[in-house]
């Protein structure tokens, strides 16, 4: 599976999640908004998509944007599957 891919499955778990980026100048400006049980839901929702689990990811600071979010989770994702 390549990045890409993997980039369009995680922004389809944050769709179904109710979480909707509009493109991609908005993944880069926007710092990312969501309540906790929100997170929860998607980081969930991550591990059934991609089937592993994601108990080592953390965000490692605290205004961080969807594109930052999403870069980092596809890294962690391509290592894994």
């Amino acid at each position: 599976m390549d990045r890409s891919e993997i980039k369009e499955r995680i922004m389809k778990v944050f769709r179904n999640n109710g979480v909707f980026i509009k493109d991609d100048e908005t993944a880069e400006n926007e710092i990312m908004d969501i309540d906790s049980l929100t997170y929860v839901s998607v980081m969930v929702d991550m591990e059934s998509e991609f089937d592993t689990e994601l108990d080592e990811f953390v965000i490692a600071k605290q205004d961080v944007t969807y594109a930052s979010f999403i870069d980092q989770l596809a890294d962690l994702l391509e290592q894994k599957i």
